[in-house]
């Protein structure tokens, strides 16, 4: 077994600075062939000497490293945190066109119904086809514009905290006094190109708006991709932050390795 464990360690790239007697001497030390085979995948603490060298410069750069991994994780969670933010909003606009598409097409029924009946003829037998003009609002949210520090603060609101618990349906509010809101919205909000006209609690309930965008989504040229923008966007900051972290861990435990590497040559040198 001697015999083939000093071949292995000479033959071996990573282990070819060890010398003859270097290897018979870890061989006398291991306890049993288990116990040898995990040599090396741990590195052992230094803990042979109070005097370590490089010991001040090395935490100076672990603790940086280990601030800036801190920060970097702060920063993450905030964009995580408007990207939950963004997903709750898209479940609230779908249900806002869905209650304002519903009134909508209401109105267009009645409509049809007070029209003259068209006189019999063979050519009018076929029922002609009503166009159906679903609302679809743009839905920005001027929350959205708000950055880091700023965000962080409105992250601990109540207005975000309501907003976040929002399940698919509108406390203390009818689907008739919703659609109200947004006809006083809609005709407040003709002029104003920005679409950030915001709505507070009134005799019609309280307001679902908030300060969303209630313009066409279509016709809105300021608002236009924006959900698409914004959920891209916060995609690659969280990417590029997973990976600037990982690389700064990849730092502190190469730096660790390193100082205590040195420090176990520097005592091996001198016993």
């Amino acid at each position: 077994m001697k015999t083939q464990l000093l071949k292995r360690f000479v033959e071996s790239n990573s282990e070819k600075k060890l010398q003859e007697g270097q290897v018979i001497k870890i061989i006398q030390q291991t306890q049993d062939h288990s116990y040898f085979k995990n040599l090396g995948t741990e590195l052992p603490k230094f803990d042979k000497s109070s005097s370590l060298q490089g010991k001040e410069e090395c935490d100076f750069k672990i603790t940086k490293l280990e601030a800036q991994v801190t920060s970097m994780n702060t920063t993450k969670e905030l964009y995580l945190s408007k990207t939950k933010y963004l997903l709750k909003l898209k479940e609230k606009i779908k249900l806002l066109n869905e209650i304002l598409s519903a009134d909508h097409e209401s109105e267009n029924g009645a409509a049809e119904k007070t029209e003259t009946k068209p006189t019999k003829s063979r050519k009018s037998k076929k029922k002609k086809k009503t166009k159906r003009n679903k609302i679809d609002i743009c839905g920005f949210d001027s929350n959205l514009r708000l950055h880091t520090i700023k965000w962080k603060a409105f992250t601990e609101t109540d207005e975000y905290k309501k907003f976040m618990k929002f399940d698919g349906s509108f406390e203390g509010v009818t689907n008739d006094q919703i659609r109200e809101q947004y006809k006083i919205l809609k005709n407040e909000g003709t002029s104003d190109q920005d679409g950030d006209t915001e709505m507070t609690d009134s005799d019609l309930g309280p307001s679902v708006f908030g300060s969303l965008c209630v313009h066409d989504k279509k016709k809105c040229t300021r608002h236009l991709t924006w959900y698409g923008i914004i959920e891209d966007d916060l995609d690659t900051k969280v990417g590029e932050i997973e990976a600037k972290t990982t690389e700064d861990l990849a730092k502190k435990e190469k730096i660790y390795r390193d100082f205590t590497i040195r420090n176990w040559e520097i005592w091996e040198s001198e016993n």
